[in-house]
Order: structure tokens, then sequence, then C-alpha cells
């Protein structure tokens, strides 16, 4: 499967292709959950994923993933979009520069959102620049005496079976509190794991809960 232009999703879209590869040629856009399964084929995103209109959601099954830039973003009052990428065969890689996953804006007073979270699972190597999980703060826009607690930070998980991990900097944050005795978000959990390889972090290592209100 090879799509060689824009693409911009008008629903939730899967694209499947057994054993084959699919490639997405540009850029790909539109606020909805995108699916690829190319079982041990190779998915290879050229373009942008979600620069323009995040994605809310990203699930890819490849043999071996390459990709830019990944984002996803809850809609409004909306936890963020999960980002799953996992490659199944031995020696298939997992690539990227940098994946974000944010929560949906939080309307008037309303608590802020939970960020998505992010999975990576490889059967060999990782390589990532940057992972970072951000929710949404509280909204309080009546000021009343009530306060909009901050959503959570998004959990990240890495996990190479087979390879080593190497990684600049990885960042989970909860979301500020807004108004009276509201309580800041907790940041995301930070999983690494590396099982016959070396994991090499270049950069920092950052999980932060959102600053309360009151």
């Amino acid at each position: 499967v090879i799509l060689t232009g824009a693409v911009t999703l008008a629903e939730n879209t899967l694209v499947s292709s057994a054993n084959e590869n699919v490639t997405f040629g540009s850029t790909v856009d539109g606020a909805y959950i995108l699916t690829v399964n190319a079982d041990n084929g190779t998915a290879t995103f050229t373009g942008a994923v979600g620069g323009g209109t995040s994605l809310t959601g990203l699930t890819v099954t490849a043999g071996v993933i390459s990709a830019g830039a990944i984002t996803t973003t809850g809609a409004a009052d909306t936890a963020g979009g999960n980002v799953s990428l996992t490659s199944l065969s031995l020696g298939g890689d997992i690539t990227a520069a940098t994946i974000t996953t944010n929560g949906g804006a939080a309307s008037a007073d309303s608590a802020g959102k939970a960020a998505g979270t992010i999975t990576l699972n490889s059967a060999d190597d990782i390589t990532v620049t940057v992972l970072s999980a951000a929710d949404s703060a509280g909204n309080d826009v009546a000021n009343d005496d009530v306060g909009y607690a901050g959503g959570a930070g998004g959990a990240v998980n890495v996990t190479a079976d087979n390879g080593n991990v190497n990684l600049a900097a990885i960042t989970t944050t909860g979301g500020a509190a807004d108004g009276t005795s509201g309580n800041g978000g907790a940041a995301g959990l930070i999983a690494i794991t590396s099982t016959d390889g070396v994991t090499t972090l270049n950069g920092t290592l950052t999980a932060v809960g959102g600053v309360a209100s009151g």
C-alpha cells in the first residue's frame, strides 16, 4: 500500500496489508484515530503525522516502523489519543523523531484531561529522539469557589525485547489546576525495558506533576 500524497483523515481509519509494506509518502492529518497493520512488512511515515491537525490516536503494527514527528491530541474535554507502535519481526526496529500526546483542552469550568499513553514495543531496537505526554490544565471561567484539577500526564512504556533503546529525552507532565483549591495532575509513569540490549538516554528524563491552585 503506497499513499503518495498528503492524507487527511475523515473518520477513524484502518490501513491493512498482509505482510506487505505500507508507505505514507507525505503528511497525515485529521482529528481521528489511524490504525495501520502491515504484519511483518514495513510501515513508513515520510511526513509529519498530526503536524497540521493532530490525530486523536495512532496504532501501528509492522515488522519495521519508521516515522518522523507524531502528534496526537484529545478532542475537547477528552483524554489525549494513545500512540502504540509494535514491531513484530526480529531485526525489526522502531525509529521516530518525536512522539507527542496531549490531553484535550478543558472547556469552561472543567477539569483538565489526561494525556494519551505512549507504548513502544519492539522485537529489536528502538530509536526515538523525544517522547512527550502532557495533559491539559483545569479551566475556571466562572471564578466561583470551585477548583478544577489538571489532568494526569500520560504513561510512557518503552520495551525492546532483543535490542537496544536509544532515547534523547522523555517528559510526562501533569496539568495545572485552576480556581479554588484544585489539585494539579500527577505525572505519568515512565518504564524502559531492554531485555538483551543496552539503554542509552542522551538527555533528560522528566516527570512533573501540575501545580495546585488555591
